[in-house]
């Protein structure tokens, strides 16, 4: 990651629902096309059990028997990116985009996948054009605020992260991606309120006390900080390297507190 911020990405494919919506050439019979499906409903059920190999070969049949159907090339991709075989994902979305170019999770998807390639312009296209087919989504907008952090736009990412919040106050992860963006223009006190917003939603995500702990560190809340710093490790975080090695800790690393913790006592 650039400088200190830690960006907990959001990039994660978003699913299409399980339906025939299939865009069959005429010349398929109708019980090719209902195969087809078949394989396509039995594609998407194995992804979402977590097998993704079986998922693409259930979906290459779904393929082979209608090759004009968009969303087998969406879950194939989904399959893929879920593989880390991202230029595979992409060209499965290339694909699904050509045969139906108005589905917005589709842009999604392919926009999740330059991300990991570390292609945030391409990835900020592809949410643009997700966002212009439908406005209303507000993961397209935490998505491409993501991106904005990473490329350190952090006005910008922030823009993003406040729509997305006004059409789903609810999700506790764009408090946590708006507070890392407050932290990294030293906006802390805005950062602590959005984690805190963030903890009130959800109180068992360890990586949201990790951050507010930083920010405490950052501005010499020493004891508060510690309290955080328990707070991560209570729920479940395991990896005391990432306090021993993030700079944003290095103000309480002399104190009594921080000591005890990493002592395990």
């Amino acid at each position: 990651m650039k400088k200190t911020l830690r960006i907990i990405l959001v990039l994660l494919p978003i699913f299409l629902m399980i339906t025939s919506l299939t865009h069959a050439d005429k010349k398929i019979s109708e019980e090719t096309i209902k195969k087809s499906d078949e394989w396509y409903n039995k594609g998407a059920s194995l992804i979402e059990s977590g097998k993704y190999q079986d998922a693409i070969g259930a979906l290459n049949k779904a393929i082979e028997l209608n090759p004009r159907f968009a969303a087998a090339y969406t879950y194939r991709g989904v399959a893929n990116y879920f593989k880390q075989k991202y230029d595979k994902a992409i060209e499965d979305y290339d694909k699904a985009i050509e045969l139906n170019p108005k589905d917005a999770l589709t842009y999604i998807n392919r926009g999740n996948a330059y991300g990991k390639k570390q292609q945030y312009d391409k990835a900020i296209e592809d949410y643009n054009k997700a966002i212009e087919l439908n406005p209303k989504d507000e993961k397209t907008y935490h998505n491409r605020g993501n991106v904005y952090s990473l490329k350190q736009q952090y006005d910008k990412a922030i823009a993003d992260y406040n729509i997305s919040i006004k059409l789903n106050p609810g999700d506790y992860k764009v408090y946590n991606s708006r507070g890392l963006a407050y932290r990294a223009k030293q906006q802390y006190d805005k950062a602590i309120e959005d984690f805190n917003r963030a903890v009130e939603l959800n109180p068992n995500d360890a990586w949201v006390y990790f951050h507010k702990a930083r920010v405490y560190s950052l501005t010499n809340k020493i004891n508060q900080a510690c309290r955080m710093f328990n707070q991560s490790i209570e729920n479940g975080f395991t990896n005391l390297n990432h306090f021993k090695s993030h700079k944003d800790f290095d103000n309480i690393r002399d104190s009594s507190c921080y000591k005890k913790i990493m002592s395990g006592k």
